[in-house]
Protein backbone atom coordinates (compact mmCIF):
# COMPACT_ATOMS: atom_id res chain seq x y z
CA UNK A 1 0.00 0.00 0.00
CA UNK A 2 1.25 3.70 -0.89
CA UNK A 3 2.52 5.75 2.43
CA UNK A 4 1.35 8.61 -0.34
CA UNK A 5 -2.93 7.56 0.07
CA UNK A 6 -3.03 8.76 3.62
CA UNK A 7 -1.04 11.74 3.21
CA UNK A 8 -1.60 14.70 5.47
CA UNK A 9 0.18 17.50 7.29
CA UNK A 10 -0.24 16.89 10.64
CA UNK A 11 0.47 12.73 9.44
CA UNK A 12 4.26 13.44 8.28
CA UNK A 13 5.12 14.29 12.16
CA UNK A 14 3.92 10.69 13.59
CA UNK A 15 6.04 8.84 10.63
CA UNK A 16 8.95 7.18 11.43
CA UNK A 17 12.52 7.61 9.73
CA UNK A 18 11.90 4.30 8.07
CA UNK A 19 8.48 5.73 6.91
CA UNK A 20 9.73 9.54 5.95
CA UNK A 21 12.21 7.66 4.41
CA UNK A 22 9.64 5.69 2.33
CA UNK A 23 6.98 8.46 1.74
CA UNK A 24 10.57 10.91 -0.25
CA UNK A 25 10.77 7.80 -2.32
CA UNK A 26 7.35 7.09 -3.19
CA UNK A 27 7.41 10.92 -4.33
CA UNK A 28 10.30 10.94 -5.98
CA UNK A 29 9.61 7.96 -8.16
CA UNK A 30 6.25 9.55 -8.73
CA UNK A 31 7.95 12.71 -9.81
CA UNK A 32 10.58 10.51 -11.86
CA UNK A 33 7.77 8.59 -13.51
CA UNK A 34 5.78 11.40 -14.66
CA UNK A 35 8.36 13.24 -16.53
CA UNK A 36 9.53 10.49 -18.21
CA UNK A 37 6.54 10.20 -19.57
CA UNK A 38 4.82 13.62 -19.90
CA UNK A 39 7.79 15.73 -19.99
CA UNK A 40 8.65 18.54 -17.50
CA UNK A 41 12.13 19.12 -14.71
CA UNK A 42 13.63 16.70 -13.41
CA UNK A 43 15.90 17.70 -10.84
CA UNK A 44 14.45 20.47 -9.38
CA UNK A 45 11.58 18.87 -8.33
CA UNK A 46 13.56 16.09 -7.26
CA UNK A 47 15.72 18.54 -5.28
CA UNK A 48 12.35 19.58 -3.33
CA UNK A 49 11.29 16.36 -2.17
CA UNK A 50 13.26 16.18 1.34
CA UNK A 51 13.01 19.82 1.96
CA UNK A 52 9.53 19.59 1.58
CA UNK A 53 8.74 16.60 4.02
CA UNK A 54 11.54 17.75 5.84
CA UNK A 55 9.50 21.39 6.60
CA UNK A 56 6.42 19.63 7.42
CA UNK A 57 7.71 17.14 9.70
CA UNK A 58 10.24 20.09 11.51
CA UNK A 59 8.05 22.82 11.95
CA UNK A 60 4.25 23.75 12.86
CA UNK A 61 3.12 25.62 9.94
CA UNK A 62 0.29 27.83 11.05
CA UNK A 63 -3.09 26.99 9.82
CA UNK A 64 -3.77 28.92 7.28
CA UNK A 65 -0.79 28.32 5.24
CA UNK A 66 -0.21 24.48 5.95
CA UNK A 67 -3.43 23.27 3.96
CA UNK A 68 -1.74 26.23 1.10
CA UNK A 69 1.61 24.38 0.90
CA UNK A 70 0.40 21.18 1.48
CA UNK A 71 -2.47 20.80 -1.33
CA UNK A 72 -0.12 22.11 -3.85
CA UNK A 73 2.21 19.12 -2.77
CA UNK A 74 -0.61 16.23 -3.04
CA UNK A 75 -1.95 18.41 -6.11
CA UNK A 76 1.51 17.99 -7.81
CA UNK A 77 2.11 14.12 -6.70
CA UNK A 78 -2.38 13.62 -8.07
CA UNK A 79 -1.41 15.64 -11.41
CA UNK A 80 1.78 13.88 -12.16
CA UNK A 81 -0.30 10.31 -11.07
CA UNK A 82 -3.27 11.39 -13.46
CA UNK A 83 -0.59 12.18 -16.25
CA UNK A 84 0.88 8.74 -16.17
CA UNK A 85 -2.45 7.18 -15.72
CA UNK A 86 -3.55 9.15 -19.33
CA UNK A 87 0.01 8.65 -20.19
CA UNK A 88 -0.33 4.69 -19.96
CA UNK A 89 -4.19 4.44 -21.15
CA UNK A 90 -3.15 6.14 -24.37
CA UNK A 91 -0.74 3.35 -24.63
CA UNK A 92 -2.63 0.46 -24.61
CA UNK A 93 -5.63 1.93 -26.41
CA UNK A 94 -3.99 2.76 -29.84
CA UNK A 95 -2.04 -0.54 -29.73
Amino acid sequence: MSILKNLTPDGIKQYTKNELNVLCDELRSTIYDTVMRCGGHLASNLGSVESIVAMFYTFDFPSSYSPNIFSSLVSGVMAAMDCLYLSTLSKTTST
